[in-house]
């Protein structure tokens, strides 16, 4: 899971247009969706981005991507399908709050990496 959040809703937050290419350099880095089956990442022909982009809620959509993967393992299990490694990248804002290091969604929220 690669989360991009490049145009941020809370003050004091800057934008990071860089966000959304740097974001696909990794995924194409990484390998294509027969490799590494990225296809929660982009669309059959990678010109649509998916949902993970300006995320506000995080853990919720971390939470939403894991029950997906479970899915994919479930319908593939039978075939031999197992997840043994699970990728979170995330490009954005972060910060230190009171000592805890913390990735921001758009609105600010800070959310603890540990929690993820």
């Amino acid at each position: 899971m690669i989360i991009g959040n490049s145009e941020y809703e809370c003050p004091g937050l800057t934008n990071l247009p860089s966000i959304k290419e740097d974001r696909k350099l990794i995924v194409d880095r990484l390998g294509d969706k027969e490799t590494y089956n990225f296809d929660f990442t982009y669309s059959e022909d990678k010109t649509q981005v998916d949902d993970y982009t300006n995320i506000e809620d995080i853990i919720g959509q971390v939470e939403d991507f894991i029950d997906g993967v479970e899915e994919k393992v479930k319908e593939t299990k039978g075939r031999g399908g197992e997840v043994d490694t699970l990728l979170m990248f995330f490009l954005g804002h972060g910060g230190n709050v009171r000592g805890v290091d913390c990735i921001l969604g758009v609105n600010g929220k800070p959310y603890p990496v540990n929690s993820i």
